[in-house]
């Protein structure tokens, strides 16, 4: 017998596995069964694997028809872990129903499966109906969470029109150079402590030393960025040449956006054979309760102004395929000035929001010429559906193989690096904790936090100590780096340090390193962590050179005249 139910109807006795991820919601059911979930055993990667073709081109094809501005404007289009979680929902739906087909599912006679996902156990009911010893509960919460969502999604609009307002107000205010008499080159840059941190100039983490380059080419170099970023009004008007996309919004643009709606979801659509419906519904509701939505429209309306306010020679962004940076690109299209988007660095196949369905590329906003860091995110590119006519080899602005210096003998510590992603870094944070519940014996476990999100290393649930300081000062106490979601781990290998790379049982394997093996990079999951730390931290450290033709196909040496040639040109 196999029972699907939500967490609040799950019996407390028995073989029991999770569908979910939340950390402290799978604690709290261990308590109640006394008992750890049934691991997954790779079933929800497999499953991912399985249906990455099938979803690219089902997106591509829902997309086909849609207005492009309000299509390219939200989450389905997206295809981003770290804005929607349809793709995972699915594979959780395929897991599942691959489970209720098994006579004895992950060794168990009898097997409660606790979805955390309302709207999945919603869509497993029909995708197991009729099969025998299989029971699903209804699930519960389902209008709470359309109620919460149409709340959320007012207060947030709200609260960014209200920082919007502001912040245009301040840069209206403030002095600001006026735009270029003569062609020159826009800098799309990202607004961080560190980037503007500099008195005059910008530590760009993704395109250093472009702007020197550029203007000992001929060029005039201005800046600009996201609107949505608040609260740098004052110090980024004191930067030279940053002209402030916010200030050229306009304010039918801006009601637009603040009253822009995601187009309405098909009631059914199947993919490998499931009805993906309810979570198609859940995606739309989780679109209404975002702000995203309103900044990455008013972002296109004052894109469109700033670049047909100066003869611009070419537009220069990092490229993530993320909304606001298609719609930079759009703007540059109808303006006729060329774009080139930097892919800064790997590109996992499973981080989908990279990659395109079939005939995708025919409408999407795609840069006039992408860079990639090295030569393998390159083809991975164009076997995804980019035109290969549009993609080139730039090398990494941000690291190369060939860069960094091997540091000193290892210390002692063990380096936990934080994603980004509160998912991927709180279940990173969980493993750890479950591996070293007294903390290190002999050694120190050190946690750094994405700079993004230092919050997130605030309170660790095990002996540790959070450190916000230069990578390079942290690596070189470290014997071991653990990571997960990120190429942090790669940069430790490059400098002489073991590295283990995280894999979440419950969530989708977004960062794949299929270059290096299972030496180089060992590969640990929740019940073996401290095995492969363990491993890696007493083992003697690696040597760089053994593999840094892998590296350098990641990460290529710089190839200044191709990127002056590609943004200079006519």
């Amino acid at each position: 017998m196999i029972r699907f139910r939500g967490p609040s109807d799950a019996p407390h006795s028995g073989a029991w596995t999770y569908l979910g991820a939340g950390v402290s919601e799978r604690r709290e059911l261990e308590a109640l069964y006394g008992s750890a979930p049934l691991p997954l055993g790779g079933a929800l990667h497999r499953e991912a694997e399985r249906l990455r073709g099938p979803f690219l081109d089902l997106v591509a094809e829902l997309g086909r028809d849609q207005e492009p501005e309000a299509w390219w404007a939200g989450t389905l289009s997206w295809k981003s872990w770290a804005a929607s979680d349809l793709f995972w929902g699915c594979c959780q739906l395929a897991a599942g129903e691959r489970l209720a087909a098994e006579p004895k599912p992950l060794g168990a006679a009898e097997l409660t499966v606790v979805v955390e996902d309302p709207w999945v156990l919603r869509a497993l009911g029909p995708a197991v109906a009729g099969r025998p010893r299989v029971d699903v509960a209804p699930p519960s919460g389902l209008v709470r969470r359309r109620v919460a969502a149409l709340a959320l999604g007012a207060l947030r609009r709200l609260y960014w029109a209200l920082r919007i307002a502001a912040s245009r107000l301040a840069h209206l205010v403030l002095p600001r150079p006026a735009p270029p008499a003569a062609s020159a080159v826009l800098l799309y840059s990202y607004v961080t402590p560190r980037a503007v941190a500099v008195d005059h100039g910008w530590a760009d983490a993704y395109l250093p030393g472009l702007e020197e380059e550029l203007e000992a080419g001929g060029a005039a170099v201005y800046r600009t960025a996201d609107p949505d970023v608040s609260g740098y009004e004052t110090t980024l008007c004191r930067k030279p040449r940053f002209l402030p996309l916010v200030a050229y919004g306009t304010l039918l643009g801006f009601v637009r956006a603040l009253l822009a709606r995601p187009p309405e979801p098909p009631d059914s659509v199947r993919l490998a054979g499931l009805d993906i419906g309810p979570l198609l519904e859940r995606e739309w509701w989780h679109d209404v309760s975002r702000k995203g939505r309103c900044a990455h429209l008013f972002f296109l309306d004052a894109a469109r102004s700033l670049l047909k306010a100066a003869p611009w020679r070419a537009v220069v962004l990092p490229w993530e395929a993320q909304p606001q940076e298609k719609f930079l690109v759009l703007a540059a299209r109808e303006a006729g000035v060329r774009s080139v988007g930097y892919a800064h660095s790997t590109v996992p196949p499973l981080l989908l929001s990279w990659f395109l369905g079939a005939r995708e590329a025919e409408g999407c906003p795609l840069p006039d010429v992408v860079l990639t860091a090295g030569e393998h995110p390159r083809a991975l590119l164009a076997a995804g559906g980019l035109p290969g006519a549009r993609l080139a080899n730039g090398g990494s602005r941000r690291f190369s193989a060939g860069g960094p210096k091997p540091l000193g003998p290892p210390g002692k510590d063990v380096l936990v690096l934080l994603p980004e992603n509160a998912r991927y870094a709180e279940a990173l944070l969980d493993a750890v904790a479950r591996a070293y519940p007294s903390g290190g014996e002999g050694f120190s476990i050190v946690v750094k936090p994405h700079p993004a999100e230092p919050q997130l290393a605030e309170r660790l649930p095990f002996p540790a100590r959070a450190a916000d300081g230069a990578l390079e000062e942290l690596l070189g106490s470290a014997a071991c780096v653990v990571f997960a979601a990120s190429t942090a781990g790669l940069e430790a290998l490059s400098r002489g340090r073991a590295a283990v790379r995280f894999r979440p049982d419950a969530l989708v394997d977004v960062h794949p390193c299929d270059l290096l093996g299972p030496d180089a990079l060992p590969v640990a999951g929740e019940a073996d962590l401290r095995e492969k730390v363990e491993r890696a931290r007493t083992s003697p450290p690696p040597d760089p050179a053994t593999y840094s033709g892998a590296l350098e196909r990641l990460f290529a040496p710089v190839d200044r005249p191709l990127w002056l040639k590609t943004i200079l040109s006519k």
